[in-house]
């Protein structure tokens, strides 16, 4: 028996006779093979994707484990803690930078009245100069086991690794291989050192204006995506209808323009991506824009991320628009589909 295009909402019935009124009909078996087509085409159809158990939450109705989250998450876990590791391995240099500057100007104080570099590098060890102050003590161990100065100064460049500090100290190592007056080459690599910090941290305030425009273009493209979404595609997807034909020439004709049968979750999918890849360039460029390096903008993205996936389980990931039906057996996550029975009265 096949049933060629039934229409929504109608009921079948199946009906079995005996031709000799003397036996009777006591147990029937047979399979039921249902075909659904749903105007949409299967390029398009995302019922194969994992939707997850749903979690009420209040009001919200939330997909938690919905494949969508695991492609934010991805990002989230493999951008932002690295991003913070590299943003405190930042800050502990950049303190080391602060305090640089009075160091060499300390140590041409000390030059200046008479005293060694050995000596007034063992004398300043014991002065306090926040996060530089392990280097100091290294530098005095090293100087105190007869190692040169010049090697001294190049080795705590290199441990440090910030540009700053090895121009400075080429600068001062050079002096100190040539035996010029090193206590002017000192003061004058410390106002350097100093300049170049003031200019990194009027560099900082001005950009702050620009980062917060970052965000608020981020919130209003996330906003659109969102009204899109929630409002847009579900309307036109609820307009639609399957064409006579039962094949993909459903849709709803406007003047010269058929719009065709589209799945709301096919849609959603490329918000989500399109809002992900925005946070990833957007926090990019920030990061960019405020220190010249795309890694320290990993953390604005990360944020972003976070932002996206609480509104999209909130709002978007709602089932009216990620495709959860009434009928179990046309979605897998929802359980198995037991047909009603039909009572003879």
């Amino acid at each position: 028996i096949e049933l060629v295009t039934i229409a929504p909402g109608a009921r079948y019935e199946l009906m079995f006779l005996a031709l000799d009124e003397t036996e009777y009909l006591n147990k029937v078996t047979f399979d039921m093979t249902v075909h659904y087509f749903d105007g949409i085409p299967a390029n398009m159809n995302n019922m194969s994707l994992w939707l997850g158990p749903e979690v009420n939450v209040g009001p919200a109705k939330l997909h938690p484990t919905i494949f969508l989250n695991f492609f934010g998450l991805t990002f989230f876990f493999f951008i932002f803690p690295a991003s913070y590791y590299w943003e405190r391995v930042e800050f502990k240099k950049n303190e080391i930078e602060e305090k640089f500057p009075d160091f060499l100007r300390d140590l041409a104080e000390y030059w200046k009245g008479g005293l060694s570099m050995t000596v007034a590098v063992q004398t300043l060890a014991t002065s306090e100069y926040g996060a530089l102050n392990d280097e100091v003590k290294k530098m005095s161990d090293q100087l105190s086991w007869g190692i040169k100065f010049s090697d001294v100064i190049l080795q705590f460049a290199e441990r440090v690794g910030t540009p700053l500090v090895k121009r400075a100290i080429t600068l001062i190592a050079e002096a100190d291989r040539a035996g010029g007056k090193i206590s002017d080459i000192l003061v004058t690599a410390a106002n350097d050192s100093r300049e170049l910090k003031f200019l990194e941290g009027e560099r900082k305030r001005a950009i702050g204006s620009y980062i917060a425009v970052i965000w608020t273009s981020y919130f209003v493209f996330l906003g659109v995506i969102v009204v899109l979404a929630k409002v847009f595609i579900p309307a036109i997807a609820g307009s639609n209808s399957s064409g006579d034909d039962g094949g993909d020439s459903g849709g709803q004709t406007i003047g010269n323009m058929t719009i065709r049968n589209i799945d709301p979750l096919f849609f959603l999918t490329i918000f989500y991506y399109g809002v992900t890849m925005q946070a990833l360039g957007n926090g990019s460029m920030a990061g960019l824009m405020a220190t010249g390096r795309f890694s320290t903008g990993f953390k604005h993205s990360g944020m972003m991320i976070v932002v996206a996936l609480v509104i999209f389980n909130f709002v978007a990931f709602s089932p009216d628009l990620i495709g959860v039906t009434e009928i179990p057996g046309l979605n897998p996550s929802q359980g198995t589909f037991v047909p009603t029975p039909l009572y003879w009265g």
